[in-house]
């Protein structure tokens, strides 16, 4: 797979893992409005705490801005009204006459005769609240009303448990997606490292570390095949790179710090002694020929030197 779809495919886990990490934030409590049947309700104020309620937060009273100018003549201007006169006095009720002895006679007639109409309701009320139907009903409203109660509970509970199962996959998911994103990231440092190091293959690498790649001015025997150890270190290396781990672990996690480093060294100890022994493998297939450092290019130029010395005598 390339680098460039590599990354297209990092940069979305990115988006779904902040999504996912973002709607696990949002619902880490369940909705309370569905969870709160069982939490007794608040008692409405009585009326005394009501009105101490409503003293209390009466606004406060502004003071009066008495008007500029002389006290005196605001009040002469000022209207006073004195409720003392008899345009102010209230008109008294005048009394009832005794009513006549028909319209008493009409009254208390009437009077009988509702009496009697409620006393005959309340008999028939009580009758049917005493009757077989009337106690059925009556069950059945309390057994509708159990189902009411019952089913709002309900409810709640599998509200309750669909908020824990859409959660848990919600984790499930996050959990997935940081696994792909952890290896996505591995194999593109795998690809970004082995292009890097295959890039160098054109170049002559140092023995020291850290590693330095250079290439002279003018190439010879010797160059060449410092040229060629190089590359079959850099494959070895390839190999190795393409062996090793490099998932990113927190800081926090020692352990997994230490099983990198280890894992590193590990690596870096084996692509060593691998070209070590190709290095070898190849100074002894031409052991006459110099050995390819500086020592051996020195070496060379002397021998070069002999040979000329002996071919003008």
């Amino acid at each position: 797979m390339s680098e460039s779809r590599l990354r297209q495919e990092i940069r979305k886990l990115v988006t779904e893992q902040r999504q996912l990490n973002r709607r696990l934030q949002q619902q880490r409590r369940p909705p309370g409005e569905l969870f709160s049947l069982d939490k007794p309700e608040a008692s409405a104020p009585s009326l005394p705490q009501k009105r101490e309620l409503d003293a209390s937060s009466e606004p406060p009273q502004l003071p009066v801005q008495t008007p500029l100018g002389n006290s005196a003549e605001v009040a002469a201007d000022r209207v006073t009204y004195s409720f003392e006169g008899e345009e102010f006095q209230v008109e008294k009720r005048p009394k009832l006459e005794a009513p006549d002895e028909k319209t008493a006679t009409r009254n208390r007639r009437m009077f009988g005769a509702l009496a009697g109409h409620l006393q005959r309701a309340k008999r028939q009320l009580l009758m049917e609240q005493s009757t077989d139907l009337a106690h059925k009903q009556k069950q059945q409203e309390e057994r509708v009303a159990q189902k009411l109660a019952m089913s709002q509970k309900n409810i709640a509970k599998i509200a309750r448990l669909e908020w824990e199962e859409r959660r848990q996959q919600e984790q499930l998911r996050l959990e997935e997606v940081s696994t792909e994103l952890s290896n996505k990231e591995n194999e593109l440092m795998r690809l970004h490292l082995a292009k890097h190091y295959k890039n160098m293959e054109v170049f002559i690498g140092t023995e020291a570390q850290p590693t330095l790649f250079w290439a002279p001015a003018k190439w010879d025997d010797a160059t060449r095949r410092l040229q060629e150890q190089t590359k079959l270190w850099i494959r070895t290396k390839i190999e190795h790179i393409e062996e090793t781990d490099y998932t990113y672990r927190p800081q926090g996690s020692a352990a997994g710090r230490e099983d990198r480093e280890s894992s590193e060294v590990k690596a870096e100890g084996e692509t060593m002694a691998a070209g070590e022994d190709e290095r070898a493998m190849c100074t002894e297939l031409d052991t006459s020929e110099p050995r390819a450092t500086k020592k051996g290019l020195s070496a060379d130029s002397d021998d070069a030197s002999d040979k000329v010395s002996e071919t003008k005598s």
